[in-house]
């Protein structure tokens, strides 16, 4: 797994900062449950963008 060659800093609090935006929205839900799944593969997916060679 290969990762971009972008600053680490930058990618890590963007990546910080869209969970922390994916919890208060799952948190806040009216369905919790149905939620989560789909801001799990939201996240998996643009984590996945960083990378040179795909999962």
């Amino acid at each position: 797994m290969l990762i971009l060659a972008h600053p680490p800093e930058v990618a890590a609090r963007l990546l910080s900062g869209a969970a922390l935006n994916g919890a208060l929205w799952i948190a806040a839900s009216e369905n919790p449950q149905s939620a989560l799944p789909k801001a799990v593969e939201s996240f998996q997916t643009l984590a996945a963008g960083l990378l040179v060679e795909p999962l």
